[in-house]
């Protein structure tokens, strides 16, 4: 019993220690995009001009941090074509944005 009330001791406090290391970062969305055969170049081409307007704008605002678009080259099967990764300043920034604030972008 003596040793289980040292480890749960331990335990405690060393949880209390890592709670101290913790900073709050950023918040990334990672979305996997399968485009239809011969589309992927009008896909992108979408991306390019829809998309990347919206982050910019959001970018502007400081609720994105950075984003990015990779393309699965080498795609194994039932793999995305595309992978889309946004850096938002928080979970709040993106969680918490009115649907108001997007439909305000489209004006």
């Amino acid at each position: 019993m003596k040793n289980i009330f040292i480890a749960l001791v331990l335990l405690c406090s060393s949880a209390a220690f890592a709670a101290d290391d913790y900073k709050l970062g950023t918040y990334w969305t990672v979305t996997g995009v399968d485009t239809k055969p011969g589309h992927f170049d009008d896909y992108v081409s979408d991306l390019s001009n829809v998309w990347r307007k919206s982050l910019e704008l959001l970018k502007g605002d400081g609720k994105v941090v950075s984003y990015r678009m990779f393309s699965n080259v080498n795609g194994r099967e039932n793999e995305p074509d595309l992978w889309l990764l946004v850096e938002w300043s928080s979970g709040a920034a993106m969680l918490d944005t009115p649907q108001e604030y997007f439909e305000a972008q489209n004006e």
